[in-house]
């Protein structure tokens, strides 16, 4: 089919004054020379890659034949209650939603939100309340950085240390050991014309995430948008870091995933997933390490196929959207102690077994691939507290403690809330629903206090999903109605707002998340409040403190 006469002439024919032939995948003249194939928007100035304009037309051709298909009865989620919501009614984060799963939190809260309007709870009329602006903390002087095109040479000593910023965040995904770092470092700094790009892409993925990272705890604008051009850069190489499959290829798009997920504002996520599941499969990481692989290629194989895994199901359920590798296909081990010498393996290992649990569960309880049975869930809740009690608490540092326990009580709410399997589920879940959720909202709080929230579109979403199962706990079941303190019901509520409010001053996707809240809360003490008093103060002066 011919393309509109409106694609733009690539950057590089129009700085050559040639003819550009305007190839979706890249024009002949820029795969002759092995350039990546670009142009820059006249209107926001700029520069994308030819061949993810393309990806991105696919896609939008691919979602407008879904659309019919989505929107009828029959596809919707099958859950309690109705999930055919207004979309205003809850925002989310700039991925791409256009599909949400049975798995995903949003579709549960658009269902609560339904519920809460049918019994006169959601008050779209309640004011918001004042909160608080977190508060600020060091890290250390930021290095001096420059942009990548100013020509101005980052030192060695400089790369360094931004990759010690970047080693501590690699509890969860084990991507890069410093000998592969000082490879890549070496490569990048001769600028080898064969691997340039593979080079160039990890060290300033390397560069983004620990700007970011930076920019974050210390409040500072320019190293976040240093990372942000980093990042850009990274982008606009892509073409040449996907193909062919390498590991090298992987590590890459790996470091991407990894900045992707704290920056929603990049709609890369789930394509990029996508890509490396089947680059990993193509390369046989799903498979056990062969006895002749050498010790370190195994456990960077093991390394990235893990990490892999563990953001596949983390996206994948978040979005409520299928695995793309089923479990029962995997045979290759956890990566062994002591071959990897990224971090701490006993942790990282730890962090891979909770994932693996919470596949199992979702792909019995919501994508409904695996039998359910009357014991599941019970025998499954025994597996998860097996798996807290294993937590190597004397090598793990407090803010992974914190993590170990807030994804404890997330995968316990995700068992025992109503799902396509379990529709109605018992008393006992429901109460085990509500502690955990409160158990998640206090610890957010704490995070809070200290300055540590994690501000990513999934952290977001996985509280506010707590703060809703804590108030739909309380609208469904008597017993729990009558056996909560209201006083101390307001005093987790009032804290989940302010942590709400300032999460979501991030992404301005979330925004309207914490008037939602604010607005199921008054509606639940208005309603249910007066007929459960548990606090001294009288329901007046309870919903004014909210």
């Amino acid at each position: 089919m011919a393309r509109p006469a409106s694609v733009p002439v690539c950057d590089r024919c129009k700085h050559r004054r040639q003819k550009c032939d305007k190839i979706p995948e890249g024009c002949a003249s820029c795969v002759a020379a092995s350039e990546v194939c670009h142009f820059t928007d006249p209107e926001t100035g700029q520069t994308f890659p030819r061949l993810y304009v393309k990806q991105l037309e696919d896609r939008l051709q691919e979602l407008r034949s879904l659309k019919a298909t989505i929107m009828t009865p029959s596809a919707l989620p099958t859950t309690p209650f109705s999930a055919n919501s207004p979309a205003s009614d809850i925002p989310s984060g700039r991925v791409n939603t256009s599909y949400l799963g049975d798995s995903s939190g949003l579709v549960f809260i658009r269902s609560c939100i339904n519920l809460a309007k049918s019994q006169g709870i959601l008050n779209p009329s309640a004011r918001m309340p004042h909160v608080r602006r977190p508060m600020a903390i060091k890290l250390g002087q930021l290095p001096e950085l420059s942009p990548p095109d100013d020509g101005i040479p980052l030192t060695q000593r400089t790369m360094e240390e931004l990759f010690g910023v970047f080693s501590d965040c690699q509890s969860q995904h084990p991507l890069l050991n410093e000998l592969e770092f000082h490879a890549y470092m070496k490569l990048f700094l001769e600028q080898n014309a064969e691997i340039k790009h593979l080079a160039t892409g990890c060290i300033h993925m390397v560069f983004a995430i620990s700007l970011n990272v930076l920019g974050k705890a210390e409040r500072n604008t320019t190293a976040s948008k240093l990372a942000e051009i980093y990042y850009q850069k990274v982008l606009r190489g892509l073409q040449l870091i996907l193909y062919p499959p390498s590991l090298q290829s992987l590590q890459v798009i790996l470091l991407v995933l990894h900045f992707s997920l704290s920056n929603p504002q990049q709609p890369v996520v789930w394509h990029l997933v996508g890509h490396a599941l089947r680059s990993s499969i193509a390369l046989g990481l799903h498979r056990d390490v062969p006895a002749d692989v050498p010790s370190a290629e195994a456990d960077l194989r093991r390394r990235l196929f893990w990490s892999l895994y563990s953001i596949d199901r983390a996206v994948g359920n978040t979005l409520g959207r299928p695995t793309g590798l089923p479990d029962v296909e995997i045979s290759t081990q956890f990566p062994y102690s002591k071959n990897c010498v990224v971090g701490n393996t006993e942790i990282t290992n730890h962090c891979f077994r909770l994932r693996q649990l919470q596949s199992e569960v979702a792909d019995v309880l919501y994508q409904r691939t695996q039998p359910f049975s009357a014991i599941f869930i019970d025998r499954t809740q025994h597996r998860i507290d097996d798996w807290l009690s294993a937590v190597p608490i004397a090598t793990c540092p407090t803010e992974m403690i914190d993590w170990f326990h807030h994804a404890y009580h997330n995968l316990c709410i995700f068992l025992h809330r109503p799902s396509v399997a379990n529709p109605d589920p018992t008393p006992r879940d429901i109460q085990t629903c509500f502690d955990s959720a409160q158990a998640v909202l206090r610890l957010y709080w704490k995070l809070y206090q200290s300055d540590a929230v994690d501000c990513t579109w999934m952290a977001i979403h996985w509280l506010f999903l707590a703060a809703v199962v804590h108030l739909y706990c309380i609208w469904t079941h008597d017993d729990i109605r009558n056996a909560v303190d209201w006083s101390i019901v307001l005093e987790d509520t009032q804290t989940t707002s302010m942590v709400l409010t300032a999460m979501a001053e991030r992404w301005t996707s979330a925004e309207r998340v914490p008037q939602v809240y604010h607005n199921l809360c008054i509606g639940t003490f208005r309603i249910y409040g007066e007929l459960y008093p548990h606090s001294d103060s009288d329901i007046d002066s309870v919903t004014s403190q909210l």
